[in-house]
């Protein structure tokens, strides 16, 4: 009888995430036959990447990731990507993996400060916004923590795709100590105003309540739509919901959040967000981390990030609603509609 012919299985795959998965015992499994420490010789591996001292910035490394360079893929194309991926650390890692063939950890720091501060119009007030369609978020976290509540304002300004206004609410008993033994400032900023202080222990929703009502009647705001994180919001919701608003839940997951975080970037890159420089949410930009899957989505990584980030959270919500209602308003009747002939 003839040799027994053997399956020919084959693995092409970019670098993956740290953390357990097929991948990574794979990949474990790959690079103990390439550096001899396991021999099977029904294993044929070739692996393309950078070494492990080698600067991700530099043009001159990517042919030891990229074989084809020039072919398939051009130098321009990769520095190019470089480029977004050092304007918008969200980006670094995808970019690291996909185009670099390096493994990253999971999470990422996401946005830049610096980028943040270039957005800032200290001249931009509440009056801004009368009149306006408003796109909110609202970011409970929990009774004792940063309440935050975004409003999104699409601009028709060239160069300006949206205006952004924040209110912050923390209880007051518990300011002077977090001050203290966090360092973070709250009680400055209360004092400037940027956030406000509910009496008590515990955030009051019913202050909450009436400053968003104040926001419509005495500041002629015109919600559109209200979005909110479902987690420990039925009540003020349904209170909400009673006053007229039209509240909608937003999941925190990949779904819900990936698209806002990728035109957060942009919009951030470009300079096409205007807000008036809030020392809370510029606090809440630099300690905000991404989570990434797989397929390169992002997600606001809250159990990772340096410290609260319910600024950007209220922030993005607000933002994925403001994409919806946009996405709906440049389709075609016809994509909803039948047909009809006249005759």
């Amino acid at each position: 009888m003839g040799a027994r012919l053997q399956p020919l299985i084959i693995y092409i795959t970019t670098a993956g995430v740290a953390g357990e998965s097929i991948y990574q015992e794979t990949h474990q499994y790959a690079r103990r036959v390439v550096e001899g420490t396991v021999q099977d010789d029904d294993w044929f591996v070739y692996v393309a990447t950078l070494d492990p001292d080698d600067d991700w910035t530099d043009p001159a490394v990517y042919a030891k990731a990229n074989p084809s360079l020039g072919v398939t893929v051009q130098l321009e194309e990769l520095i190019a990507e470089r480029d977004r991926a050092l304007a918008i650390p969200g980006r670094q890692n995808a970019f690291r993996r996909l185009r670099l063939n390096q493994q990253t950890e999971q999470a990422n720091r996401w946005l830049s400060v610096e980028e943040w501060d270039a957005c800032c119009d200290q001249s931009l007030t509440l009056e801004a916004f009368r009149g306006r369609r408003v796109f909110a978020g609202l970011d409970l976290a929990s009774t004792r923590d940063v309440t935050a509540l975004v409003l999104l304002a699409p601009s028709d300004e060239d160069g300006v795709d949206f205006d952004m206004w924040e209110h912050y609410w923390v209880p007051e008993d518990g300011i002077a100590k977090r001050s203290r033994d966090d360092g973070v400032p709250y009680d400055v900023w209360r004092d400037q105003g940027w956030l406000e202080a509910t009496h008590g222990n515990i955030t009051d929703y019913d202050v909450i309540r009436e400053r968003i009502r104040e926001y419509a009647d005495d500041n002629g705001i015109g919600f559109v739509e209200l979005a909110y994180d479902r987690w420990n919001a039925n009540q003020l919701i349904t209170q909400l919901g009673g006053d007229g608003l039209t509240c909608v839940p937003v999941g925190q997951g990949y779904a819900s959040m990936s698209g806002p975080c990728r035109e957060l970037e942009k919009l951030i890159a470009g300079r096409r967000i205007r807000h008036r420089g809030n020392p809370v949410t510029r606090w809440m930009v630099g300690n905000v981390t991404a989570a990434q899957d797989p397929a390169g989505n992002l997600k606001p990584d809250k159990a990772r990030s340096a410290e609260k980030v319910d600024g950007v959270v209220a922030l993005l919500m607000a933002l994925g609603r403001a994409i919806v209602h946009q996405e709906d308003s440049d389709r075609s009747v016809y994509e909803d509609e039948d047909l009809f002939c006249l005759g």
